[in-house]
């Protein structure tokens, strides 16, 4: 099993004990609510070493964003992807049929998991997520926001490209990464509406039993704040 899968599985595990206890207390059982995070401290993370996908300081993503057009296809697409957190499968494949009103829900085949067992996923779009799209509107074709130059979608190395062009290290998937740290490091949200930010929700069917709530209304306030910071930053 690689590393990087250990460490999902283990989060996963933490999240629904967290939730169980939680559960249990509003039951008025007498459980100890801090027993998942003592156990934590006490046995220590694990000792793997995973490898990390380059990431932007969180304090230079406005730089970068405030330099992104917004009338071309791949500038839009990095824009968006920026803005709501995903993974490229997603934006790439993002269709105006699946946004009502601030809300984009992306169908559970363009998220990451196994085919036929992950759910749709539900994205609160901010003020300036809209503005992407709309923005988008006149260069989509086929209902995708992001077409390719004949056909289909946009390329991922169309997107990439944006971050090479300017000999930088960081990567498109990076920018999650520079999002979940902002999160941390700028607002007092609870770590599962954080992870949930990042839709790291690839549950087994026991935990999805217990795991009902997806925090849109939670997240929503967080992705309007890192929409405005991205916008309102000084350049450095």
């Amino acid at each position: 099993m690689s590393d990087t899968r250990s460490r999902g599985i283990a989060c996963q595990c933490r999240f629904l004990l967290r939730y169980i206890i939680k559960y249990s207390a509003a039951s008025k059982l007498e459980v100890d609510i801090q027993a998942v995070d003592l156990a934590v401290i006490l046995l220590g993370e694990t000792g793997h070493v995973s490898k990390n996908i380059p990431a932007m300081n969180w304090k230079d993503v406005p730089k970068f964003y405030q330099g992104l057009e917004d009338r071309a296809v791949s500038h839009l697409a990095v824009r968006f992807l920026i803005l709501t957190g995903v993974r490229a499968k997603p934006v790439r494949h993002a269709k105006l049929t699946q946004i009502n009103g601030n809300v984009w829900t992306i169908p559970g085949e363009d998220m990451k998991g196994k085919k036929g067992s992950t759910p749709d996923f539900r994205v609160s779009l901010s003020t300036e997520a809209l503005k992407a799209i709309d923005a988008a509107r006149c260069l989509e074709r086929g209902d995708y926001l992001f077409p390719g130059l004949t056909r289909g979608v946009i390329s991922d190395t169309a997107m990439t490209n944006l971050l090479r062009d300017q000999n930088l290290e960081a990567r498109l998937h990076g920018f999650r990464s520079s999002l979940r740290t902002w999160i941390d490091d700028n607002t007092d949200a609870r770590n599962e509406v954080a992870e949930m930010v990042l839709a790291h929700q690839n549950l087994t069917s026991v935990e999805k039993a217990y795991l009902r709530k997806d925090f849109l209304q939670e997240r929503a306030p967080i992705m309007q704040k890192g929409s405005n910071y991205l916008i309102v930053a000084e350049n450095s």
